[in-house]
């Protein structure tokens, strides 16, 4: 499988393009950063079970070291941010829906998607 990744630089304030999903936005940013994505088959999260009920496991990292998870609805709304040192993220008080779920140490980035029970 061929692998892409792009790299973006923002300033000021307004909100950050999803690279994985056209059209639409995930965060409100303010000041100024980069940031580098990649598609790579390597860098995706496994959530279990599929569909969720209240805790998603999550399978790809490392979690010997601590992660920032953050969960976006759909519609790229962010509705949780959390550090994560086991790969059991807590979701009971999200609705029924499609998530998708970014999971970062600073250095490297997961994505995944996750539909709520």
């Amino acid at each position: 499988m061929p692998t892409s990744s792009f790299a973006y630089l923002w300033q000021g304030n307004g909100y950050a393009a999803d690279p994985y999903r056209k059209g639409t936005f995930n965060n409100y940013i303010t000041g100024i950063g980069f940031e580098i994505y990649t598609n790579s088959k390597s860098l995706e999260v496994k959530i279990l079970p599929d569909p969720v009920n209240d805790i998603a496991v999550l399978r790809g990292p490392d979690f010997s070291r601590v992660w920032s998870a953050s969960v976006y609805q759909s519609d790229g709304k962010w509705v949780l941010s959390t550090q994560l040192s086991n790969p059991q993220l807590n979701v009971a008080n999200l609705s029924q829906g499609l998530y998708f779920v970014k999971l970062s140490d600073g250095k490297v980035v997961y994505t995944g998607k996750m539909i709520k029970k």
